[in-house]
């Protein structure tokens, strides 16, 4: 799925045995919102990359063929917010089940780090697995390690938080807030708190 998503095409020149391409997707229904795609196509690939996408693509030109009918063959899926966190919370899955044994090529994790345990969580997961991933920081110090997670104001820790964040800017991508009841009994606003944390 990763190679299907590259902007550039090969061009496919036949061998002294008429072979045009390495691999031949058959069959398959091709959905590609970006490009208006949605069809039942033949895919050819060729050095890792897109060289025809076409109905009727013969299989006696490409070294082997994948019979397809039936499956979905898209570009990778983005997976805004997800909890991939297995053994970190108690509701986290591995990244690669939430990931690219899903057709997901990049998982985003929706907050179940703080500022207190993000590094862990990073050095669990982060360019370990297949998954490409990005972070949301919750805004509760140890993040969704103990719900509800944030009962007073010193479950928060905004510098630690915005240190965390200068850090991984690379790949922390936002600041996650659960509006829970605990947070109605804290005097200070902590949406207005973690807007403006975002902003800054």
């Amino acid at each position: 799925a990763r190679r299907l998503c590259a902007p550039t095409v090969a061009r496919a020149t036949r061998d002294k045995a008429g072979i045009m391409y390495d691999t031949l997707l058959k069959e398959a229904r091709v959905i590609d919102p970006s490009r208006g795609i949605d069809g039942v196509l033949d895919v050819a690939i060729t050095a890792g990359k897109v060289a025809a996408l076409e109905a009727g693509i013969p299989q006696d030109r490409a070294r082997v063929t994948v019979p397809l009918a039936g499956r979905i063959v898209t570009p990778g899926l983005i997976d805004a917010h997800c909890h991939p966190a297995l053994h970190f919370t108690d509701h986290g899955v591995f990244p690669d089940e939430a990931g690219v044994h899903a057709g997901v090529l990049l998982v985003n994790d929706g907050g179940s780090a703080g500022a207190a345990n993000f590094a862990t969580l990073r050095e669990m997961y982060y360019r370990r697995v297949r998954t490409d991933m990005t972070f949301f920081l919750n805004i509760a110090t140890s993040g969704l390690i103990h719900p509800p997670e944030i009962r007073t104001i010193h479950d928060i820790d905004l510098e630690r938080l915005k240190a965390v964040v200068e850090g991984n800017r690379s790949i922390i991508k936002g600041l996650k807030l659960r509006i829970l009841e605990p947070l109605s009994q804290i005097q200070q606003d902590i949406t207005e708190l973690a807007l403006g944390a975002a902003e800054e």
